[in-house]
């Protein structure tokens, strides 16, 4: 992950500080028992479905709505991606989310970073994700800015106009990269090379689980305390292979998981100046701070040691509901 996107996060955290003025004693984190709470949240809904992959985008809807089920997680949020849902067969897959009990909010029809675009040509692209995703069963008026880029110098135009549209804003706290582990596997597939899939989903397992505890720690010395986290994923199809090791390995760590209309309920911190303490946080914390778990480079070279590992066939180590699978090279007409 570059700097220029990090900075671009830790902005984007600025969102939660301000819907309904309380205290800030007031405003302290309410969790349950379990302190550690956190709520999942996928980008991009429905991802495409590239040549080569491991699910149709039907199977993989049905992988997400399946798992989420079986594991009792209460609910999550897709984040619609107009372009993505264009047509009526996207629709009605994207549709099937909300049909399930999950939410679905708004990340603009192109994702267009906010801070490149001029303000009413970025709200219009806005407006025609949410003229799809409007009337669709648990339609939830969320935003997420693509990239987490929330404007730049436009920022506080575009939240003036974004709340008065009804939007609230779906900040994230705990980001992952979980799309360069996707691009591995995408490649991996098109290239029709074996690869121990069972060591690129563990360490992606692992890496998910080590963000989760690293954010949760660094906000809350922020925060001034524990607070709900919300964690950023794609609806791709490393996602749809590991959700239900990452929900198993989460709660085995201590977490809950919690729906994300929970996480979002109440801001952290409400104070004028909370961006530019945070910013000056993780500037301190982050930046200057090798992490190699967020470092695009170093994740890439792990990831090819394991793919230059010795080869065994996919279909022999993925197992899905107890049935050996193996991936589909190319696209489908369903």
């Amino acid at each position: 992950m570059n700097k220029q996107f990090f900075f671009l996060f830790t902005l984007s955290l600025s969102l939660m500080f301000a819907t309904e003025k309380q205290s800030h004693a007031q405003d302290k984190p309410a969790t349950s028992k379990k302190v550690k709470q956190i709520a999942l949240t996928f980008d991009d809904a429905p991802m495409p479905m590239p040549k080569a992959h491991f699910f149709t985008v039907p199977e993989r809807v049905t992988r997400f709505i399946d798992v989420l089920k079986e594991k009792n997680v209460p609910q999550v949020a897709f984040y619609a991606l107009g372009v993505h849902a264009a047509d009526k067969w996207q629709q009605k897959q994207l549709r099937r989310y909300g049909e399930a009990g999950h939410l679905i909010g708004n990340h603009t029809y192109h994702h267009w970073p906010a801070s490149r675009k001029k303000p009413e040509d970025f709200l219009d692209d806005v407006v025609r994700c949410h003229n799809i995703i409007v009337d669709m069963p648990n339609f939830w008026p969320s935003f997420r800015f693509p990239e987490l880029d929330s404007g730049g110098a436009h920022k506080a135009i575009l939240r003036q106009r974004l709340n008065m549209m009804g939007y609230s804003m779906g900040y994230v706290t705990a980001p992952t990269l979980d799309w360069v582990y996707n691009s591995h596997l995408i490649k991996a597939l098109k290239n029709d090379k074996t690869l121990k899939m069972h060591r690129l989903i563990n360490m992606y397992v692992e890496h998910v689980i080590h963000c989760a505890e690293y954010f949760f720690e660094h906000t809350q010395k922020v925060a001034g305390g524990p607070m709900r986290m919300v964690m950023l994923f794609h609806e791709n199809d490393i996602n749809a292979l590991s959700i239900s090791t990452i929900i198993d390995k989460l709660r085995d760590n201590g977490w809950e998981i919690i729906s994300p209309k929970l996480a979002y309920e109440k801001p952290f911190i409400e104070d004028e100046n909370s961006d530019a303490r945070l910013n000056a946080f993780f500037k301190k914390n982050v930046f200057k701070t090798p992490l190699k778990f967020l470092d695009m480079h170093h994740v890439n070279a792990e990831i090819k040691k394991v793919m230059e590992a010795p080869p065994e066939p996919i279909y022999k180590v993925i197992h899905l509901h107890g049935e050996q699978v193996s991936p589909t090279h190319t696209a489908s007409t369903q």
